[in-house]
């Protein structure tokens, strides 16, 4: 305090002090909480878009993986076919090149009887014993024929006949 100063002076200017003092505490305080919640608001930002970032790279692997998974079938179901296409036509081939070689082999006398053999023994797996009628194109000698079966089935319970009903051991119709 000095001469000229009166105690309401020295009163006032420590009043002012002291506010300008509280004043500038409060300010620092605001100041300090501002920041902090700045602080904590931009964390929280960067938290979240980091998140979004995840999320949408996530979306991205999960579409491409989607699209991945249906190229590759689409690729696959190509595939697939193209080589039901060759193996169609490979069964075309085959089935004009197997009616040629079995009309052969029946032609032959040899690879005949082998083939009617066959058809018998697979018979007897099947049909049940007893009286049995093989039918039979024209063109076949019935005695071979007849001999052919008496050496399959010995008890004789088979009869021959040219008759074609489809349902007895008889050659294949080619077309």
């Amino acid at each position: 305090m000095t001469e000229f100063e009166g105690v309401l002076g020295y009163q006032v200017r420590t009043m002012l002090n002291g506010i300008a003092l509280d004043v500038k505490t409060r300010r620092r305080a605001m100041l300090d909480t501002a920041h902090q919640r700045a602080r904590e608001l931009l964390a929280q930002t960067r938290r979240q878009a980091l998140q979004r970032v995840h999320q949408a790279v996530s979306e991205e692997r999960e579409q491409r993986a989607k699209t991945l998974d249906k190229t590759r079938a689409a690729l696959a179901s190509r595939q697939r076919r193209r080589q039901q296409a060759v193996d169609v036509e490979r069964l075309e081939r085959g089935r004009a090149l197997l009616g040629e070689a079995l009309r052969i082999r029946w032609d032959n006398p040899e690879t005949r009887a082998d083939w009617v053999r066959a058809v018998i023994d697979d018979a007897k797996g099947i049909l049940q014993p007893g009286n049995w009628h093989v039918q039979y194109p024209e063109g076949i000698d019935e005695a071979w024929i007849t001999g052919l079966i008496t050496d399959q089935i010995p008890s004789g319970r088979c009869r021959t006949s040219r008759a074609a009903c489809g349902s007895c051991v008889a050659p294949p119709v080619w077309k």
